[in-house]
């Protein structure tokens, strides 16, 4: 079953040819068996190849079948209705100052903009599609990891400046402040200064 369930997460988060994490991130940082880089995100297989992700979005409920009924029998004659037209909906402009959305999926992604964990993702990416100011939220209550033996400021991946809104994710942050030290916490610390 273990094998199903892993080949069903390696199709279905495989989008465009950008390979995502259950809960809809970019899967970026690879691991083997245990996400060493954080233990509390889990290793996944998307593709064929094992990333750190937010495993809590893998779980399921299971769904219990339903009994058919019978259709009943109207006991009175009904008018028939006149069909109603449809209703053109208009789009309210934003009334915050906003930045351009830098993701082409933002309005796919919108549903994301009210969920409290991804707000500041949503607000740096998005922040026009969800009307939210970029950069006002403060970020997690969790303390960020201090950098181990980086006391250059040094990002040892080239993509981070690219996945700079994760540092502000609360369950990629530990993952980001060992993978983009300079991106996440030199920066975090300049602005706190």
């Amino acid at each position: 079953m273990r094998g199903l369930t892993v080949a069903f997460v390696s199709f279905f988060y495989i989008v465009h040819g950008q390979k995502l994490c259950p809960d809809g991130n970019e899967a970026f940082a690879t691991c083997e068996g245990v996400c060493d880089l954080d233990p509390e995100l889990s290793c996944l297989d998307i593709g064929g190849t094992s990333y750190c992700c937010d495993g809590t979005f893998l779980t399921t409920t299971p769904t219990t079948p339903t009994t058919p009924t019978t259709p009943t029998t109207p006991t009175s004659a009904s008018t028939p209705t006149t069909p109603t037209t449809p209703t053109t909906l208009s789009v309210t402009p934003c009334p915050i100052q906003t930045q351009p959305d830098t993701t082409k999926d933002c309005a796919v992604k919108s549903g994301l903009c009210k969920v409290q964990t991804y707000r500041n993702l949503m607000a740096a990416m998005c922040s026009q599609t969800c009307c939210l100011p970029p950069g006002t939220k403060k970020p997690s209550q969790n303390k960020p990891t201090q950098p181990s033996n980086n006391q250059n400021c040094v990002d040892p991946d080239p993509t981070c400046s690219q996945r700079e809104a994760y540092c502000l994710v609360k369950s990629y942050q530990k993952l980001m402040d060992k993978k983009c030290p300079n991106t996440c916490i030199c920066k975090r610390k300049k602005s706190q200064g």
